[in-house]
């Protein structure tokens, strides 16, 4: 809690809400990179800041086993916790990644 509050500290107002607009940018367009792909929806309607739900017509564990031998974590299970939501997951794009980083997300998801 310390870390963070002196990083907001030193980032100030205009820093922190432009962190916050690269943040949702990303999730954005990953988004809308993933809506695009066969096998995986995504609700293009619902409101989001740097966290949306995937959902695959593919097992989430198929899709975790192959995505973290390429050591790309695929996102969280949103059964382990809802048993309702299956095949559904958590996807986060944040400031730590870069248009890269979310291209080859994207380009793995779509190998699955």
């Amino acid at each position: 809690a310390l870390m963070a509050c002196v990083t907001m500290t030193l980032m100030g107002k205009s820093g922190i809400q432009e962190l916050a607009q690269i943040n949702m940018d990303r999730a954005y367009y990953l988004r809308g990179q993933i809506g695009k792909l066969q096998g995986f929806r995504v609700s293009m309607d619902a409101p989001i800041f740097n966290e949306f739900i995937v959902e695959s017509v593919k097992p989430f564990s198929q899709i975790e086993k192959k995505l973290l031998k390429q050591k790309i974590i695929p996102g969280l299970d949103l059964s382990r916790f809802y048993p309702d939501k299956k095949n559904q997951f958590l996807v986060c794009a944040t400031e730590t990644k870069e248009k890269e980083d979310l291209d080859r997300f994207v380009e793995a998801l779509s190998q699955c």
